[in-house]
């Protein structure tokens, strides 16, 4: 199909392989890249909190990291284009905007792959024993999940992750978004990998009307030495921006 701005997208094999083309009136823009699935389709269930208690019906999404390869025009300079991204779709997903809504902690949302033998995304939020400075705004119980929804892709095979302790290192000195992370992943095969991930580029994001959103693009590196690139997009509610705000002081913890 073909938007009114004339962003093609050809599907030649769903599920698989998609072509993705556009072109801008006066030419100096345009990009046309072919995008090769690397991992299976994963399902997952909702992205932020809140869904799970807006509807009647499951809402939902699928999400698949794929090999993009062709050129990039941008200003009429020409860019090879060769990385691995991920692509999410959500079903039955309503985001209200009412200011009781939505009072989660500041969620990351950290999709990256690796190889062939691990990829994963996971949402979540700091784990309460690395004392966040959000810790004390909410009244969380010992021992809650710190993730939303997560999966893992090892050799083929997405699982479920089980368990997500999450420490940041380093914030952005205004906007307070993690530049460094430590993310320990375990899936429900028991099979437990470490990441670290370092901020290369940073920006805040405007897209919805009741959260802030900010994006980085992290370098990871995991427990076997490989690196992967991938972005991380911090979501804060009213309630998180005011913990934040009280934390610009904050040293975070050795």
């Amino acid at each position: 199909f073909t938007t009114v701005q004339g962003l093609r997208f050809d599907f030649v094999e769903p599920g698989r392989v998609a072509h993705i083309t556009f072109r801008s009136p006066d030419g100096n823009t345009s990009i046309d890249v072919t995008a090769t699935a690397v991992t299976p389709l994963a399902v997952r269930g909702h992205v932020l909190p809140d869904e799970s208690v807006n509807l009647a019906e499951t809402s939902g999404g699928s999400e698949q990291f794929l090999r993009y390869t062709g050129e990039l025009v941008l200003g009429g300079k020409r860019y090879d284009v060769d990385c691995n991204w991920i692509r999410d779709r959500s079903w039955r997903q309503v985001r209200k905007e009412t200011l009781e809504s939505s009072v989660h902690p500041p969620l990351c949302w950290t999709p990256v792959y690796f190889d062939e033998d691990f990829a994963f995304n996971v949402m979540g939020f700091e784990s309460l024993d690395t004392d966040p400075p959000w810790k004390h705004a909410y009244d969380l119980p010992e021992g809650a999940p710190t993730h939303v929804f997560g999966w893992v892709s090892r050799k083929g095979e997405v699982r479920e992750v089980k368990r997500v302790h999450r420490r940041d290192t380093e914030r952005h000195p205004i906007y307070l978004h993690p530049l460094k992370m430590e993310l320990e992943i375990e899936d429900d095969h028991g099979d437990v990998s470490i990441v670290r991930g370092e901020a290369i580029a940073f920006a805040p994001l405007p897209q919805w009307y009741n959260v802030s959103t900010h994006e980085s693009i992290m370098r990871w590196e995991d427990d076997r030495g490989k690196v992967g690139h991938g972005p991380a997009q911090s979501i804060w509610n009213w309630k998180a921006q005011q913990a934040m705000r009280h934390a610009r002081s904050v040293t975070l913890p050795t």
